[in-house]
């Protein structure tokens, strides 16, 4: 049981009748289409193969194996020393003149891609706001990159809240008197 539209008043009419309830108009019979569940089924089924499709080559922290033609990459996570994730920290890898950063995401993760191979110097800052003045942190150690090969480097920096200070040359608060 289900509805067609008339073809003269495009009101909603039962299959089984004839003509139109409401003009008198005669009604065709129309097959039936294939349902939008359907449609909507295959749309949701090729989207997850196209997003698994994509996520082979990434998938999530698993390390690859080495190979000599690929870029070397540096991944991992930022956490404080409770263990939550740090949002927003800055983490930065530094050899003479080659420099690069990246910003951790909001479960904490940061990549740095498309290495040269060799030793750096890694810098990993955090300055946020927090309700009695600011939260900052930082740490620095030395790594190595080897050529081809994915490193995860998950990190804990230790995090102090460090009061508001007053601007220069302010004046005491003073007591209200009433």
């Amino acid at each position: 049981m289900g509805l067609q539209p008339c073809t003269r008043c495009f009101r909603h009419v039962l299959d089984s009748e004839t003509a139109c309830p409401f003009c008198g108009a005669a009604l065709e019979r129309q097959p039936r289409r294939a349902s939008r569940a359907g449609r909507f089924a295959r749309a949701a089924l090729f989207a997850s193969a196209s997003l698994a499709a994509c996520d082979q080559g990434n998938a999530g922290d698993q390390t690859h194996a080495k190979d000599p033609l690929r870029a070397p990459r540096i991944h991992g996570t930022v956490v404080d020393q409770s263990g939550a994730p740090v949002v927003g920290a800055m983490v930065q890898i530094a050899q003479g003149s080659r420099n690069y950063q990246a910003t951790t995401n909001h479960a904490g993760r940061y990549a740095l891609d498309e290495l040269e191979p060799g030793d750096y110097t890694l810098n990993v800052s955090y300055a946020g706001p927090s309700p009695d003045g600011e939260r900052r942190g930082f740490d620095t150690k030395q790594i190595t990159v080897v050529a081809g090969a994915d490193q995860k480097m998950d990190l804990t920096l230790q995090i102090m809240d460090q009061p508001a200070a007053m601007p220069y040359g302010a004046p005491p608060r003073r007591a209200r008197r009433v």
